[in-house]
């Protein structure tokens, strides 16, 4: 039951639908995005990962063509220019997939919220209509359908089911009744 002032209030079906269409309507435009973003990181680090291999793929080349030469040789100024360029775009690889992870959490915890806030919600909506049924002399599983013999038009294995709970209460305080 939801409390407005001091009085509890019970949670309608229909209010708390209202409230589920009006939360959850956008989710799925910013998973989206947010899925949409992931990907673009992906192609992004999948092109600066094959520069890096291309570069990486050039700097052995030079290396080994260098083999006769001089230590020194090996570190030429193209060379240290190469490695940093590198290690620059090695970082930004990095950089990228912090960010991707960082926008998987998010989605994470959005859905998150979303599955405990709706949980909560359908046990208190549950609450209170265990509350109403208790209120109205109703036993677990019965409905007020069932109690005023008003047919839904149920499968025959349904209103078996409906049955059995209140055949079993009846015959509980009908044995009580003998007992006493």
């Amino acid at each position: 039951m939801a409390e407005r002032g001091k009085e509890k209030v019970p949670i309608e079906g229909a209010e708390l639908i209202e409230k589920y269409i009006t939360e959850l309507g956008p989710i799925p435009e910013r998973l989206h995005r947010n899925f949409r973003l992931i990907r673009d990181l992906d192609e992004r680090s999948a092109q600066l990962q094959a520069q890096v291999d291309e570069m990486c793929r050039q700097q052995m080349e030079a290396l080994h063509g260098k083999a006769g030469q001089a230590k020194r040789a090996r570190h030429s100024p193209e060379d240290q220019a190469l490695s940093k360029s590198i290690q620059a775009m090695q970082q930004q690889i990095i950089n990228m997939a912090e960010e991707k992870m960082h926008i998987a959490a998010q989605v994470y915890d959005m859905v998150d919220l979303h599955i405990r806030n709706l949980d909560e919600d359908l046990t208190k909506f549950a609450s209170d209509i265990d509350e109403e049924q208790r209120e109205a002399g109703l036993m677990d599983g019965e409905t007020a359908c069932f109690r005023l013999g008003i047919d839904l038009g149920l499968p025959q294995a349904a209103q078996q089911q409906q049955q059995q709970p209140a055949a079993a209460a009846a015959a509980a305080a009908q044995q009580q009744g003998e007992q006493r």
